[in-house]
C-alpha cells in the first residue's frame, strides 16, 4: 500500500472505537483489580486503568496504523495486531497493578500475575478483532481509490 493514500474515514472510525474499547475495559478490569486489593472507596483502580487503557489503546492504534501504512500483508497484519494487543494489554495491567500496590502497603505477586493473566486475554480479543477491522477497512478503502 503507498504510503501517500490517505487513510480510509472507517478506519479513523475504527481507531476511535478501539481507543474507547481499552479505555473501557481498562476502567472495568482496573475496578474488579481494585476489589481483589480490598478497595472499596478507593477509585484508584478504576481511575488507573480507565487512564491506562486510553494511553495504552492510542499507542496501540498509532503502532497498527503504521504498521498498515507500511504495507504489512493481511494475515501478518491481523497476527502482528494482536500479538501488539496483548503487550499492551500485558503493559496496562501491570501499570494498574502498580498503582494498586503502591497505595498498598503490601506487594502482591499474585494479584500481578492474575491482572497480567486478564491483561493478556483481554489484549488478545481486542488486537484480534480491532487489526482484522483495520485490515478490512484498509482493503475496503485501497479498493475503493
Amino acid at each position: 500500500m503507498d504510503a501517500r493514500k490517505p487513510i480510509p474515514g472507517s478506519a479513523w472510525v475504527v481507531a476511535g472505537l478501539t481507543i474507547i474499547a481499552s479505555a473501557g475495559l481498562g476502567f472495568i478490569l482496573g475496578g474488579l483489580a481494585q476489589l481483589l486489593y480490598g478497595f472499596e472507596r478507593f477509585a484508584g483502580g478504576w481511575a488507573s486503568g480507565g487512564v491506562l487503557g486510553t494511553l495504552v489503546g492510542l499507542g496501540y492504534v498509532i503502532t497498527l496504523v503504521r504498521q498498515r501504512i507500511a504495507g504489512t500483508r493481511d494475515g501478518y497484519f491481523v497476527l502482528w495486531g494482536t500479538l501488539a494487543g496483548i503487550v499492551a494489554g500485558v503493559v496496562a495491567a501491570a501499570g494498574v497493578h502498580g498503582v494498586l500496590m503502591c497505595a498498598v502497603p503490601r506487594w502482591a505477586p499474585d494479584l500481578l500475575g492474575i491482572g497480567v493473566l486478564f491483561g493478556v486475554g483481554a489484549g488478545a480479543v481486542l488486537g484480534l478483532i480491532s487489526s482484522s477491522l483495520f485490515c478490512w477497512c484498509f482493503k475496503a478503502g485501497h479498493d475503493s481509490n
